[in-house]
């Protein structure tokens, strides 16, 4: 497994909109997606990594969501199928099967780490569920 950079964060957060609102008129950080019925905000950096803000309504909307236990960091790999099955190999607990955007430019997969912390992988690019 090659872990290549971190290229996301998520927070779910009590507060949705003041979350939002400090990271986009606070600290200035570019808007790149928002869905406010579902309570998701994504915040872009010019080195391409995100910020997405989940509000609490999402704890019970997924099943994953219930696992964030404070901020998630997502770790982008060369080969998210690979690093998964290696991640299994070593006792990892794996809470999502790997998704994805439609057009396959990233697919993710959520897990809970061997030292007890919530992670996700991720892999940017046109890519398959297959190695």
């Amino acid at each position: 497994m090659k872990i290549t950079d971190f290229r996301w964060i998520g927070f779910l957060v009590h507060d949705y909109e003041a979350t939002c609102n400090f990271f986009q008129h606070d600290l200035g950080l570019k808007l790149d997606s928002a869905d406010d019925n579902r309570e998701i905000t994504m915040f872009r950096f010019p080195s391409g990594q995100s910020i997405e803000v989940f509000g609490p309504s999402n704890r019970t909307r997924k099943e994953k969501y219930k696992h964030f236990n404070g901020p998630v960091i997502g770790l982008e790999v060369d080969n998210i199928v690979a690093a998964r099955d290696e991640l299994l190999s070593k006792g990892a607990e794996f809470v999502s099967e790997i998704e994805g955007l439609e057009d396959g430019s990233v697919k993710w997969v959520y897990f809970w780490g061997l030292d007890g912390q919530f992670y996700s992988l991720h892999q940017h690019g046109d890519i398959s569920f297959t190695e």
